[in-house]
């Protein structure tokens, strides 16, 4: 194989087409006497006449005909390897997005990022679900996931971020709450019993470190893992929680549910979309990665 040129690939797919020499070199853009040169090195390498001078032309030996089919398999893959992508239209793709983003983003962007897909792509599936980040790099290797939305530092080389959503916290509580008849300090907020909403189960929050720089802790007495479930717990309860200001929004346009200002100096959080550097160049993933955007930026 230290012999090998993939240009005699070529050499063979123009013969086995043209079945003439002159023809055949024609068709690749080369002299007669180089196309002349290059079957005999084809001959070489596959020890085959691999075509024989009739009085029809340059007829391919059994040999060669078994190549014809694989040959041309495996030109058409190196083809279509070096050309540019195909362009992704909308309107008219088939094709399954597989998206990993937690219970606040299936909240706060699924609806309208669904919603806008029927518009736009109605044979585009979508394929949600949430992958725990220790876990969402591996998948994305994988191929499992196509892109996620999540809160994380700077992924690893191999995979692109960007930000394309910026929330803060707030407090939700039941309508009537005694929160309504007083200010909340940072002192009440640490006196009431918390629900903690936690993927992973923890029980510590973002907050409780803010609280015991100012030698303050608060009682969480319930953890769940989804922010859907608030409205059932906080709706019977005097339970507070913390959650993002477009989650406690959408819910509190829906129960029996008020939004408090939270009072600690938290910093705003990042949600990014993260993807395999190496899907950067697939037209349609970078039309889904604009459209997610966009409809981030809606929500602001």
């Amino acid at each position: 194989m230290d012999r090998f040129d993939l240009n005699l690939l070529l050499v063979l797919e123009a013969m086995l087409r043209e079945r003439s020499v002159s023809k055949a070199a024609a068709r690749l853009g080369v002299g007669q006497p180089a196309m002349s040169a290059a079957l005999n090195r084809l001959r070489d390498l596959f020890d085959d006449p691999m075509f024989v001078r009739t009085a029809g032309g340059m007829q391919p030996t059994p040999r060669a005909l078994e190549t014809a089919a694989p040959l041309g398999e495996a030109l058409d893959r190196l083809r279509r390897l070096v050309e540019p992508p195909q362009p992704f239209h909308p309107s008219s793709a088939r094709r399954t997005f597989r998206v990993s983003g937690g219970d606040y983003i299936a909240m706060v962007l699924a609806p309208a990022l669904i919603a806008a897909l029927q518009r736009a792509a109605p044979g585009v599936d979508l394929r949600f679900r949430f992958v725990e980040k220790d876990q969402l790099f591996e998948r994305m290797d994988s191929g499992e996931i196509d892109l996620a939305l999540a809160v994380m530092g700077e992924p690893p080389q191999r995979f692109r971020a960007e930000p394309v959503l910026t929330d803060t916290f707030v407090c939700l509580a039941r309508a009537g709450h005694p929160l309504e008849d007083e200010p909340l300090t940072v002192e009440a907020f640490a006196r009431h019993r918390h629900a903690l909403v936690t993927e992973r189960g923890d029980e510590v929050g973002a907050l409780d470190a803010l609280l015991a720089a100012k030698g303050l802790t608060r009682r969480v007495a319930v953890t769940i893992p989804q922010v859907s479930l608030l409205p059932a717990i906080l709706q019977d309860t005097d339970l507070i929680a913390t959650v993002g200001r477009r989650a406690a929004e959408k819910l509190s346009q829906t129960h029996r549910l008020t939004i408090h200002p939270l009072p600690l100096d938290a910093e705003p959080w990042t949600m990014s979309i993260i993807w395999p550097a190496r899907t950067h160049h697939d037209p349609g993933l970078a039309w889904l990665r604009q459209l997610i955007d966009t409809l981030c930026r809606e929500t602001a």
